[in-house]
């Protein structure tokens, strides 16, 4: 991971940054809250070598020398701290004060420094000078057998102290800045290793790597209730201008071949791929195309419910030769949009897809459209999307960010290239909104939004008035309602009431130049 992806994983996750940064500090305020405080006194001895013949002073300073060491581990003896004990009236045992006395020694220097440490500033001086009333006499009265020897003599003198007692615990400042220091450490921590850990597509950048172009990235509407469809208010939000920006890559991503027929796949189901192939469908059609949408996911079709028609009679009655084509095209809204939906439900919908009657019904439907957009069943689970994806000019991905992993972009990349499957590019979707400011022209589109969202909510206003209150995806749901409507029949469910779309006799419009 380089800096720019380490500073982007931050921002990503800087809840998780603060919040262990806030936990640190906690801590360390419950902590330094529990410690008693503790207060410290010490003194210093200086140690020589009386002795009668100057010849022997050098000798006498290093002996001296050696044995500084041994008498700073005599200052926690449970023999010196008996001594203090009785010299300082203490009710405590000798291992307790003996936990409470050190001692350290400068290099190459006879100079020792005894600390005595207590929870009070008065304890803490009455330690330290019994420590200086007895530890000289105890080293003189351990050290008398070496000097009857004729060792040199040893003389413990205090040259400084008692001092006067400081307070060294709890260290609050100190503290409080390694616990910040520490949550800090391990936010910074857990947003990196959550980024590395983090296989799913998150950028475009990611999606690049794999070797496919975004073509566009779709926001991700606010609310549970809101079907991602660009109708009623939604034909003017962020979600209506990025499917338009995705028809216009589209127009020319093969300059040299213009893109017909139109394969809207992804990796696995959820990803959003049957609003994405809708929206597109409208976009098209929006622009005076004559669109035909399919619903070729034979076995968990969604097209005829977003759209509110019937779905019981389609492609796959037509494929089974048990229905005419005019008669399960149908009309929706007042654009040129037709909808094949997807039919009964066949036992091999992987055979069905990849006969040759299904060719055929693509070459007979390119007569009579501008554009077809065929909605496919997930490629990694089942095979119909790749042969369904065989039929077309091209293949879209939908890839929905934050959950599509970069392993299964890429095995459904390798199944279209493994079948020479012409991809288009790639979609993201699901993308988290925009905050405002980011674009120039996101005002606009705001503006727009704010504008039916007024309307949205004056509706449901006086919905609410008269006890009938409506939810935003009831007022969706009756734009679909409106635009689906069509003339009764005798059963039957008819094309476009102007002219039969194929098979018919009436000339067709020319076609349009425009997207």
């Amino acid at each position: 991971m380089d800096f720019r992806g380490f500073f982007l994983a931050i921002r990503k996750r800087w809840w998780a940054v603060v919040l262990l940064t806030a936990i640190g500090a906690a801590a360390a305020v419950g902590i330094t809250s529990r410690q008693a405080e503790q207060y410290r006194s010490s003194v210093t001895f200086f140690l020589s070598t009386p002795t009668a013949e100057p010849g022997q002073a050098y000798q006498a300073s290093l002996y001296a020398q050696q044995l500084v060491n041994s008498y700073v581990k005599l200052l926690g003896s449970d023999e010196l701290a008996r001594r203090v004990i009785a010299d300082a009236g203490l009710q405590a045992s000798p291992q307790s004060v003996a936990a409470k006395i050190s001692g350290t020694a400068d290099l190459n220097t006879v100079l020792i420094t005894a600390r005595a440490t207590d929870s009070t500033p008065a304890a803490a001086r009455r330690l330290s000078t019994a420590v200086a009333a007895v530890f000289g006499p105890m080293v003189s009265s351990l050290n008398n057998n070496a000097a009857s020897a004729g060792t040199p003599s040893i003389v413990l003198s205090v040259v400084s102290g008692p001092t006067n007692p400081v307070k060294i615990a709890p260290r609050r400042t100190l503290n409080y800045l390694l616990g910040i220091l520490g949550g800090l450490i391990v936010g910074l921590a857990v947003a990196a290793l959550r980024e590395l850990l983090d296989t799913s597509i998150r950028s475009d950048e990611q999606v690049a790597a794999t070797g496919v172009g975004v073509l566009a990235s779709i926001t991700q509407l606010q609310g549970k209730d809101v079907l991602p469809l660009m109708v009623g208010n939604l034909d003017h939000s962020f979600l209506a201008e990025e499917m338009r920006q995705l028809r216009t890559n589209l127009q020319y991503a093969q300059v040299d071949r213009p893109v017909r027929v139109i394969a809207v796949v992804s990796s696995e189901a959820g990803e959003g791929k049957s609003t994405v192939a809708t929206n597109l469908a409208l976009v098209f059609a929006e622009a005076n195309r004559r669109t035909l949408l399919i619903d070729a996911d034979l076995r968990k079709p969604r097209i005829a419910d977003y759209l509110g028609l019937e779905g019981a009679v389609g492609l796959s009655d037509v494929l089974a030769q048990q229905v005419d084509l005019d008669a399960v095209i149908q009309p929706w809204g007042e654009q040129n949009l037709r909808v094949l939906t997807s039919g009964s439900p066949p036992p091999h919908p992987a055979d069905l897809l990849g006969s040759r009657q299904m060719a055929d019904l693509i070459a007979r439907l390119r007569d009579d459209f501008d554009i077809i957009v065929i909605d496919t069943p997930p490629l990694l689970p089942v095979t119909d999307g790749v042969v369904t994806t065989l039929l077309a000019d091209g293949a879209i991905v939908v890839v929905r960010n934050g959950r599509t992993k970069r392993a299964q972009l890429g095995e459904t990349l390798q199944a279209l290239r493994g079948v020479d499957a012409s991809i288009l590019g790639a979609v993201r979707n699901m993308v988290r909104q925009r905050r405002a400011g980011k674009s120039v022209y996101g005002d606009y589109v705001a503006a727009e939004r704010s504008h039916s969202s007024r309307e949205v909510e004056a509706t449901e206003t006086a919905d609410a008035k008269e006890g009938q209150a409506t939810p935003l995806r009831a007022v969706q749901a009756k734009d679909v309602a409106k635009a689906s409507e069509r003339p009764e029949t005798d059963g039957r469910i008819k094309g476009p009431p102007r002219r039969p779309m194929v098979g018919g006799s009436e000339k067709r419009p020319a076609k349009s130049d425009h997207g």
